[in-house]
């Protein structure tokens, strides 16, 4: 992290950055920039495709229907098939004679021509060239024939089916009868095309084998492919195809990858023709080159990286000799300071260099004193946080042994009197440095003695401090001051009067809360202690006051820990209140002195 902080890494960091953000920024605008120009173009040609395989679906149905038209409107056909005895469909002269008005009608065998007619006879030309008697039902669904009918002369297309060969095809059909005027239709020619031309078809006009294509019939069933890869991304290309009211255009998908789709829809066989493509697909050449450009736009970079460090290396080498200065200035090293020479300087940052250490020699001068000044202040703070005994608590300690001298309680007077004296031994020595918890818990059982011999019957003590807490250095008096307090101000209730301290460590950090059952703070107090710990700056308060004593542990915590202090006071749900304090765990030598 210094090394990021220094001069000379921003500089050079500042110059890599404008680089690589420039680097960078063009070869992404340049490939968003071809990426949104072959996604039109794609679109386009997609559009494209989708009206050629359109268009040539069309073409093939246009021919089925010229083919039917053609048949249907020869006499020769229409009087052999409806004028002619079915017993004679057997014989070959009739048989022969049928053909070569079929072949007249229509020369080639490209389709498998069906005639349904009265009293189920079926004539078939074509591949298959038969003359019988089949009821069209056992080819077809009973209501086929019937809604060809309907349609009184109009083509029916249909979809996908076998015919009685086996064939997959598909078939244009249309009614007519006997005579052109005022006969009712009771008549079919079907004209059927095997799948597989349709299927080329539409296999032909893609240009690439990552482009899908779909057809659709007028009521959404999928004519081609027959088993698609993906079933539910075909039913969502028909449902997005059925909301559009245009005839053909172009829709941007986001599934689990982005894709393109166009369709077109026929006005002849009411068949959609969508064809989609992959954004991926599409964008792959360009892909491949933004990654090559990417490759050569870094070996670039680290060319230049490489020149910008050695200039900011040169650029800023009186800015590190002022750095390095800077970082192992103290007071020490202040008369320390190299001489410098009386050459003229050929840059600002040599100038800088110079004024610094102008400035340094300045400083020398006056920063003893300041140090001087500040560790007195410092000090003088941290005696005046320490002197906490109350003169009110001598003078009770002094009465009860007054008491017990009087009653003759002998060793409860020697107990109090040594108690009293290790206190006094303890707050009087004049060191402020910080001391273990296990001396901080011996002061506080020396302090607990002489309130229990003042109050044997009504207090409860609870400690509760782990043991690897014991060789924390922490403040001085900063737990005793908490228990006085509950004793002054908390306990204006009826014994027994409870106190509980708890203890602990947690992620280097220590702990420490002090609870009692007596009365809790009020809202005035709690305020008033909020508002001063907010502060930055340390205020002392006037002794005699019940917040001193709680205040002045918390500057104690902050002057040690600063931001690190833990100090939370809270009244408890039910009656009483909890005090915690805490800070960082510290590696500081014990005082000599104590």
């Amino acid at each position: 992290m210094k090394q990021v902080r220094s001069i000379r890494s921003q500089l050079f960091l500042c110059y890599a950055s404008i680089i690589l953000f420039t680097v960078v920024g063009i070869a992404l605008a340049f490939y968003f920039y071809t990426a949104d120009i072959l996604e039109r173009r794609a679109a386009e040609s997609l559009q494209a495709i989708s009206s050629s395989i359109s268009l040539s679906l069309d073409s093939e149905i246009k021919r089925m229907d010229e083919e039917s038209r053609r048949i249907i409107s020869s006499e020769g056909v229409k009087e052999a098939f409806f004028q002619s005895d079915p017993s004679n469909f057997n014989k070959p002269q009739f048989r022969t004679d049928l053909f070569h008005l079929l072949f007249s009608s229509y020369p080639t065998m490209n389709y498998q021509v069906n005639l349904f007619g009265t009293e189920n006879t079926l004539i078939q030309y074509g591949r298959i060239f038969d003359i019988t008697t089949q009821d069209y039902r056992e080819i077809y669904p009973e209501d086929w024939f019937e809604d060809c009918l309907a349609l009184e002369g109009q083509k029916q297309v249909t979809g996908i089916h076998r015919n009685h060969a086996g064939y997959q095809v598909i078939s244009l059909s249309r009614a007519f009868s006997e005579s052109f005027f005022n006969t009712p239709y009771n008549s079919v020619i079907e004209v059927q095309q095997y799948y597989q031309i349709f299927e080329n078809m539409i296999l032909d006009a893609l240009s690439s084998s990552s482009i899908q294509a779909y057809v659709f019939d007028e009521s959404g069933e999928l004519i081609y492919p027959l088993e698609p890869e993906n079933p539910d991304s075909v039913s969502l290309y028909q449902q997005l195809i059925s909301q559009e009211k245009n005839t053909s255009g172009t829709l941007s998908l986001k599934q689990q990858e982005k894709e393109i789709l166009s369709f077109s829809k026929s006005g002849i066989t009411n068949w959609t023709v969508a064809v989609c493509e992959s954004e991926r697909s599409l964008l792959d050449s360009v892909t491949r080159f933004r990654n090559q450009m990417i490759l050569i736009g870094i070996g670039v970079l680290l060319i230049t990286l490489i020149v910008t460090f050695l200039i900011a290396r040169h650029l800023t080498i009186p800015i590190k000799k002022i750095r390095d200065s800077i970082a192992h200035l103290n007071l020490v090293a202040l008369s320390e300071q190299p001489i410098l020479d009386d050459k003229p300087h050929s840059s600002e940052l040599e100038l800088l260099y110079s004024s610094y250490f102008e400035m340094v020699e300045r400083l020398e001068h006056s920063l003893d004193d300041i140090v001087s000044i500040r560790s007195h202040e410092i000090q003088a703070q941290m005696l005046a946080l320490q002197a906490q005994m109350n003169p009110h608590f001598l003078y009770n300690t002094v009465t009860t042994i007054s008491i017990l001298a009087d009653n003759n309680h002998q060793p409860e007077i020697v107990k109090m009197c040594e108690s009293l004296t290790a206190m006094l031994r303890y707050i009087v020595n004049g060191s402020t440095k910080p001391v273990t918890m296990s001396a901080e818990l011996d002061y506080l059982n020396q302090y607990l003695v002489l309130m229990k011999c003042r109050y044997p019957e009504q207090l409860q003590i609870s400690i509760q401090v782990m043991d690897d807490m014991l060789d924390i250095y922490v403040p001085k008096l900063v737990i005793q001051p908490i228990i006085e307090n509950c004793f002054k101000y908390a306990f204006d209730i009826r014994p027994p009067w409870e106190v509980v301290i708890k203890g602990w460590v947690d992620n280097g950090r220590w702990r420490l809360s002090v609870s009692d059952n007596g009365v809790g703070f009020s809202r005035e107090t709690l305020d008033w202690l909020e508002q001063k710990i907010s502060e930055e700056s340390i205020q002392f308060v006037q002794k005699g006051s019940d917040r001193t004593g709680l205040l002045n542990i918390f500057y104690r915590l902050k002057i040690l820990y600063q931001n690190e202090a833990v100090f939370r006071i809270e009244n408890l749900p039910e009656r009483g209140s909890i005090v915690t304090i805490g800070g960082l765990i510290l590696n500081i030598p014990p005082d000599n002195t104590q």
